[in-house]
């Protein structure tokens, strides 16, 4: 379901947008959705759909992971409980 910017700007933080004067803005909110949430999940339990992680850290080690300082492939996710 699309919507406004001005629900957009209501949903976000509630100040105004600018457009850069160089390029486009693009602003969109994505809502969950429990059926398709369901069939992501199945298609992963299934093999259909495989991840790309490529590291795993703690919330102690974030910031490092986050600002690597070789290339690396895949997402970092950061672990919030260990």
């Amino acid at each position: 379901m699309p919507i406004s910017g001005e629900k957009l700007q209501d949903r976000a933080r509630g100040t105004a947008l600018s457009r850069p004067t160089d390029g486009l803005a693009v602003d969109f909110v994505v809502e969950a959705d429990r059926a398709e949430l369901g069939e992501i999940v199945q298609r992963v339990r299934g093999g259909r759909l495989r991840t790309n992680i490529g590291d795993v850290a703690s919330v102690d080690d974030a910031i490092g992971a986050l600002n690597p300082t070789t290339r690396r492939s895949g997402k970092t996710v950061i672990r919030v409980r260990p």
